[in-house]
C-alpha cells in the first residue's frame, strides 16, 4: 500500500506584538509629582545609650511630610503654631474612633502597670480639652489642615485671595487657641 503524500501547510513566521518606547515624560511613581513632600530617612533600631539609628545595611525609607511642617518651612507658620499643631495631632492620633461615651465607660485595672487604655483614654481627654479650648469658627480649618493632613487650597475658595487670607487667619488664630 503507497502513502499519500500529505502537502505541508505553511508555518507563519513568528512576529513579536509591536512595542512602543516609554514616554521621556512618563516617570510613574518615581515623578517629582509624587515625590514633593517626601522626606527621605534611615530606617533602623535607635541605639537607647547614644540615641542614634543603627543602620548596618544602609537601608533608606521615604515618608511624607505633613502639611503644618511644609507650611512652617515656607515661613507661614510660626514655631509656636508647629508645635501646636503636632500636640493636636498627637492627641487626636491617640483617639482614633471619635466616640465620647467610650472614654468614659473603659475600665482600668487596678495593677499600676502602664495599661494602654489608660494611655489612650489619657489621649482622648486630652483631645478634647484643647478642642473644647478653640473657636467653633477655627474647627473646620483645623480638621482639614492639621487633623486631616490635607493642603489649604483644597478648601473651598481658597483660590480666592481674601477667603485664603481668611483661612490662614482662622488657621493661625485656632493654633493660638491650643495651649
Amino acid at each position: 500500500m503507497k502513502r499519500k503524500h500529505i502537502a505541508k501547510i505553511p508555518r507563519r513566521t513568528y512576529t513579536p506584538p509591536p512595542t512602543l518606547a516609554a514616554a521621556p515624560w512618563d516617570q510613574g511613581a518615581s515623578g517629582p509629582a509624587n515625590q514633593d513632600g517626601l522626606i527621605v530617612q534611615e530606617r533602623g533600631e535607635t541605639d537607647l545609650t547614644t540615641g542614634k539609628v543603627i543602620n548596618p545595611n544602609r537601608v533608606f525609607g521615604k515618608v511624607r511630610m505633613p502639611m503644618v511642617n511644609r507650611y512652617h518651612r515656607q515661613g507661614k507658620l510660626t514655631d509656636h503654631h508647629l508645635a501646636a499643631a503636632q500636640r493636636l495631632y498627637a492627641a487626636y492620633a491617640g483617639y482614633p474612633t471619635r466616640d465620647p461615651i467610650a472614654a468614659i465607660t473603659d475600665r482600668v485595672d487596678g495593677a499600676g502597670d502602664s495599661d494602654p487604655n489608660v494611655m489612650l483614654l489619657d489621649k482622648r481627654r486630652e483631645f478634647y480639652a484643647i478642642w473644647k479650648a478653640i473657636p467653633q469658627r477655627c474647627k473646620p480649618i483645623l480638621e482639614h489642615v492639621v487633623l486631616n493632613d490635607l493642603a489649604m487650597g483644597e478648601m473651598v475658595g481658597a483660590s480666592n485671595p481674601e477667603t485664603a487670607a481668611e483661612y490662614w487667619g482662622k488657621l493661625t488664630e485656632g493654633l493660638e487657641a491650643v495651649k
